[in-house]
């Protein structure tokens, strides 16, 4: 987020591996997953039972991880219409003030997701095996949380690679 490679602090070289690495690890467990499930039950007639619930939970893990990897590259959904027409300080300024709102709706969000998951922890249930689903949907409002932070760094310190980029 700072820069490019070499010039990041190594807190943050350390910090997006992880993400990434974390990324790659629940695809390659749902791809594989999935693959499995369908080989056992197309070769075999039988397949894992706790298995389509855990791709379903995988496919939540990997979408929030997903959206946290595309806010860290710029890569998020965007509507960009207004400031590719204004000068650059003043679209500058509207983008640091969308990188705030939005930063403040994914607040907002986490906050009401973690009000969810919380009655899902008074009131447990299992998702699958001995998994409690509060655990499962726990990646929400930390991902949301996560996502507010680094709007919010953006809004306060745009760099310069994004200063062409769309909130």
């Amino acid at each position: 987020m700072a820069g490019k490679g070499k010039d990041k602090h190594p807190v943050i070289r350390i910090v997006e591996l992880l993400e990434q690495t974390v990324l790659v690890a629940l695809f390659l467990a749902l791809v594989s997953l999935t693959c499995a499930q369908i080989l056992l039950r197309n070769l075999f007639d039988s397949g894992i039972v706790w298995a389509d619930d855990a791709i379903k939970v995988l496919v939540l893990w990997v979408a929030m991880s997903g959206a946290l990897y595309a806010t860290r590259t710029a890569r998020h959904i965007s509507i960009d219409v207004i400031s590719r027409f204004l000068p650059l300080h003043l679209a500058r300024l509207i983008r640091r003030f969308l990188f705030t709102l939005t930063g403040a709706v994914c607040i907002v969000a986490a906050w009401y997701c973690y009000q969810f998951v919380l009655l899902e922890f008074e009131n447990p249930t299992l998702a699958f095996l001995t998994l409690p689903t509060w655990f499962t949907q726990a990646v929400i409002p930390v991902t949301l949380l996560l996502m507010a932070l680094r709007f919010l760094w953006l809004a306060v310190c745009l760099p310069e690679e994004l200063e062409s980029a769309a909130p």
